[in-house]
């Protein structure tokens, strides 16, 4: 997908489920800024503050998609109805089919730059930039990418 959007594999990290010591190990290096690219269903899992994202320690992902709805203003019904849903992209495409889904995720992605900022500052004592590009199972563009 970073490749796919022209960024240099010379600047590509792949990370695994510790994306929380990953961007804590990046503040104390020296970096900068860091842009987050990849599945929304793993990703969301930082607007919650879980930074493992193993869903053997946690998979609130329905959870989080779910608060967002209500944080955007979107009403309570299209939330269970999320949390009825069995995938993150199919909360996704539910929210696609209620005309919401860029409210949502942009609130996401929102919220994952700050969390992961918060992260950093909290446990490396450093400014770090966050951006995020959240993308679907199929790998589509769902929000983020500037």
């Amino acid at each position: 997908m970073a490749s796919r959007l022209g960024i240099s594999s010379e600047i590509i990290v792949q990370t695994g489920n510790w994306i929380g010591a990953l961007l804590v190990e990046a503040g104390l290096q020296g970096v900068r800024s860091v842009h987050l690219l990849g599945y929304q269903g793993k990703l969301i899992k930082l607007a919650g503050g879980i930074f493992n994202t193993s869903s053997h320690l946690a998979d609130a992902k329905l959870e989080i998609i779910s608060a967002a709805v209500i944080r955007c203003g979107g009403n309570v019904a299209i939330a269970a109805m999320v949390l009825d849903c069995k995938t993150a992209d199919e909360a996704y495409h539910l929210l696609v089919s209620s005309g919401i889904s860029e409210l949502v995720f942009n609130c996401l992605v929102t919220l994952i730059n700050y969390k992961a900022q918060s992260y950093v500052k909290k446990y490396a004592n450093v400014d770090l930039v966050v951006k995020t590009t959240l993308f679907d199972r199929l790998g589509h563009l769902i929000t983020g990418f500037e």
